[in-house]
């Protein structure tokens, strides 16, 4: 991933990342390559700001709001936008989302039926290319034999067992979820 450098804000409190464009009125800010992989929040000037500062904005007509410091969601977060509204001023966040993991196991080639509960070591894939039967690679490099079945996820079960594949997610930080058609 990409590091992302937080917005400069001008005199008056207001910015916007060169990343993200002001050419429409309406900005999709999640559909922006840029921020790929990250979370996009809001924070409302109206009730994140102290009420000195609030009170000057809507009831004095004072547009600067460079006093503001808006609270990250998250201790990671980046500030990417300060605009204002027709709801008043906000900032916008970009924070990193941890890669998404399914704990699954190699089935073999289930010639008889019986062999679906051979596969004792529980390995890490990517959760966006994880389907019943997938034959991903999994984080570790193991991957499905050539008539094996493939890689298979039981409900509930989200402990990786493989060694090499626990430390590449803990070195990417990322985390392991329950499989959708487990």
């Amino acid at each position: 991933m990409q590091k992302i450098e937080p917005v400069k804000r001008d005199e008056f409190g207001y910015g916007i990342h060169p990343a993200i464009s002001m050419d429409n009125e309406h900005i999709n800010i999640n559909s922006i390559p840029y921020f790929s992989g990250m979370r996009i929040t809001a924070t409302s000037f109206e009730l994140d700001a102290p009420e000195s500062l609030t009170e000057d904005y809507f009831d004095n007509d004072n547009y600067d709001i460079s006093d503001w410091q808006p609270t990250p969601p998250a201790n990671n977060a980046i500030l990417i936008a300060v605009l204002d509204t027709e709801d008043g001023p906000y900032a916008w966040f970009a924070t990193p989302e941890p890669q998404k993991f399914i704990s699954a196991t190699k089935t073999g080639r289930c010639a008889n039926g019986s062999q679906l509960d051979h596969g004792t070591v529980r390995h890490a894939l990517p959760a966006e290319s994880y389907f019943w039967g997938c034959k991903s690679v999994a984080l570790c490099g193991t991957k499905p034999g050539r008539r094996s079945v493939g890689f298979v996820s039981d409900k509930g079960k989200t402990t990786i067992t493989c060694a090499r594949c626990a430390a590449k997610l803990k070195k990417l930080g990322g985390e392991v979820v329950e499989a959708d058609d487990a």
